[in-house]
């Protein structure tokens, strides 16, 4: 049942709603009417109701303030705004305190039930979604996350034990559009060796509760998290609207920014994530999991990534930046300057670097030494490579300094770097 309040300073208006509609009809039940938002705030305070249809100009307290206060009394109210043509633009005020529709007088009975009904039917979707975020975080925990790997790996084919399973746990696995993110943390073997195993434990959990806070109720989605090996997890996203919107404003998009955003403040520490395409259907889940997977690679290193389906990640830099950065993997093996890199290009040695650290976040000479010691990781992982031909390779003819650096970017020497890689 949505209980359901009215704030109009018209006695008839008050009256024509209440009686317009068999409310019961809609499981809508009028918990009170009020005169002015300054009565209406005090009757919201002690009746808790789901929705409010509340007048722009009253006495006492205007429409505008009672939203306001509402906002901090019963965040989750659902407000619909009474107004004549005359005040429309004021109500478009209201906006900002997210008022669900605008209802213009002389209401109209038809219109008014549309109005609400929409209305209602947001409330129990929003509902819906916190039981199911509530259920998520604290029901069958271990189950779930079995279930969800298990699938995810294709460790489960019958699709009669699948649907049983989605029943048991409740998950929105039924119908729709799914997508899959593959998520993992950089450096993983490197980790191990630099924190405690509570302190990476501590890490990870703390990665799987931000996973959780950007990915599992989304605007569009429901996000399922699974984890996968102990430096990766894989999210299925359940589309709750007919086709998820590719544009760089959609809630995906939003979400992944909003992660990025989390983690570098809380810390330094990295990962990648990678996106499948869309499809329909429950059993190519493990496929999606599979493409996301092998799309999971680091384009610029020490910085948190996301490569998209069908987008290649040099397509979503400016044109002179992806050149820049496609100039250093066709030459980092060679002493590179700044100047060589912009007469190569075009541009002045000053505009470069202003251009790559407003785009990547960081000088170009950090990102240089960082890719080579990145490339550096990849070779001494190879059987029988000497140091000095690593460093070489990578662009330094001084072992000493390459020595520095690479202990310096990764905390170990290179000897000891080979030697973990082979023990494990």
């Amino acid at each position: 049942m949505i209980r359901m309040m009215i704030v109009d300073d018209e006695y008839y208006i008050r009256l024509g709603i209440a009686n317009a509609i068999d409310w019961a009809s809609m499981d809508v039940e009028i918990v009170g009417e009020a005169a002015d938002g300054e009565t209406g705030l005090a009757l919201a305070r002690k009746m808790q109701p789901d929705l409010i249809l509340t007048d722009i100009r009253m006495p006492f307290l205007n429409g505008l303030k009672l939203m306001e206060e509402l906002r901090k009394l019963l965040p989750d109210c659902g407000i619909i705004v009474l107004s004549g043509y005359d005040d429309f633009a004021y109500a478009q005020q209201s906006i900002r305190y997210g008022v669900l529709d605008y209802l213009l007088k002389p209401i109209d009975k038809q219109k008014l039930k549309e109005t609400v009904a929409r209305a209602c039917l947001t409330l129990r979707n929003k509902r819906s979604l916190r039981h199911y975020q509530q259920f998520a975080r604290q029901e069958h925990p271990s189950i779930r996350n079995q279930f969800l790997s298990d699938l995810l790996l294709g460790r489960l084919t019958e699709e009669d034990t699948i649907q049983e399973k989605i029943e048991f746990l409740h998950l929105p696995l039924t119908e729709g559009s799914f997508q899959v993110i593959c998520v993992r943390l950089d450096d993983y073997s490197l980790l191990e060796n630099q924190l405690s195993l509570e302190d990476l434990q501590q890490l990870k959990d703390a990665i799987v509760g931000h996973l959780d806070a950007c990915f599992l109720l989304g605007q569009t989605y429901l996000g399922m998290t699974a984890s996968l090996a102990p430096d990766e997890w894989g999210i299925i996203l359940a589309y709750t609207v007919e086709c998820p919107s590719p544009e760089e404003d959609s809630p995906l998009h939003q979400n992944v920014r909003q992660l990025f955003e989390q983690l570098t403040a809380f810390t330094p520490h990295t990962v990648s994530l990678s996106i499948s395409p869309v499809s329909d259907s429950i059993p190519a889940l493990p496929k999606l999991y599979r493409d996301a997977r092998q799309a999971n690679k680091k384009f610029i290193p020490c910085k948190n990534s996301v490569v998209w389906p069908d987008v290649s990640p040099e397509s979503e830099l400016r044109p002179e930046v992806a050149g820049i950065l496609n100039f250093v993997a066709n030459h980092y093996n060679e002493p590179l300057t700044i100047q060589q890199v912009s007469e190569s290009l075009y541009i002045s040695p000053s505009y470069l670097m202003h251009l790559f650290k407003d785009s990547i976040g960081k000088t170009f000479n950090t990102f240089l030494m960082e890719y080579r010691m990145e490339k550096a990781k990849e070779l001494l992982k190879q059987p029988g490579l000497q140091i000095q031909n690593v460093a070489a390779q990578v662009g330094y003819s001084d072992v000493k300094y390459f020595n520095k650096l690479f202990k310096k970017h990764t905390s170990l020497t290179p000897s000891d770097y080979i030697r973990i890689h082979y023990a494990k």
